[in-house]
């Protein structure tokens, strides 16, 4: 059976953390970046390091880490608990914690690439980055493959801490809580939210409708709309939830 799924953020820290996964998402996009010659390699990441640098990514990234930290340190006291993953989780973050605190800020060094700074600029204009608008790309760019995807891995590499620890940071949120059961009436479910900051939603596809989410900090409505704007809502529709 195909699932849509769906997620919404309930604060701005989430929000910002949402957007930067599926910008390193359409970075890593290409196989082995072979095609980090196009848009939509270039794009996005000017997308990621602008996100960087115009919100609080890291500084957020951090805390939110720590948080988890302390989690895993009340966790550990708990009967049945499977010590080596704790232990492996836990190394994680230490590792990532210190890596992010010690770095300086990511995008330093590629804001003054040459390649780089030349090419961001003309993104906005269409056709803009054509050889004899930015020379410097149109070189770069006819260079070989294995030369070029070496550039492109030298870019990516004062990333890394940051999407480490944004992968480590999803995976323990959204393992924290299971999906259950709920019956939207008429199309409409109202959620208390309290202390949560992801919401998870899961249907099946049969059911052909999309939704939309009315989130405030401690209660959310969902609306799931018909695909087909003919149809009428359906009286129930079933799906699953977590909050995590």
């Amino acid at each position: 059976m195909s699932i849509y799924f769906y997620e919404h953020p309930l604060n701005e820290r989430v929000r910002s953390y949402l957007r930067a996964e599926q910008l390193i998402q359409k970075i890593n996009g290409h196989p082995q970046h072979q095609d980090c010659c196009s848009y939509a390699f270039f794009q996005p990441l000017f997308d990621f390091l602008e996100l960087i640098e115009q919100s609080n990514l890291r500084s957020d990234l951090i805390r939110d880490l720590q948080r988890w930290q302390q989690q895993l340190v009340q966790w550990r006291n708990l009967p049945q608990v499977d010590s080596i993953t704790l232990n492996a989780l836990q190394q994680q973050l230490d590792q990532n914690i210190e890596t992010l605190q010690q770095q300086r800020q990511p995008t330093h060094g590629l804001r003054s690439d040459r390649v780089l700074s030349a090419l961001k600029p003309r993104m906005s204009i269409p056709a803009g980055s054509c050889d004899f608008d930015v020379p410097v790309f149109g070189y770069w760019r006819q260079l070989p493959d294995m030369e070029k995807q070496s550039q492109v891995h030298h870019w990516l590499e004062s990333l890394q801490p940051l999407i480490q620890g944004l992968k480590l940071w999803f995976q323990l949120t959204r393992e924290s809580q299971s999906f259950e059961r709920h019956l939207a009436q008429q199309g409409v479910y109202h959620v208390e939210c309290e202390g949560s900051q992801l919401l998870r939603i899961r249907i099946a596809q049969q059911h052909q409708c999309y939704l939309m989410v009315s989130a405030h900090p401690k209660r959310s409505t969902l609306r799931f709309l018909p695909w087909n704007e003919q149809d009428k809502v359906a009286s129930q529709i079933p799906f699953e939830l977590a909050l995590c």
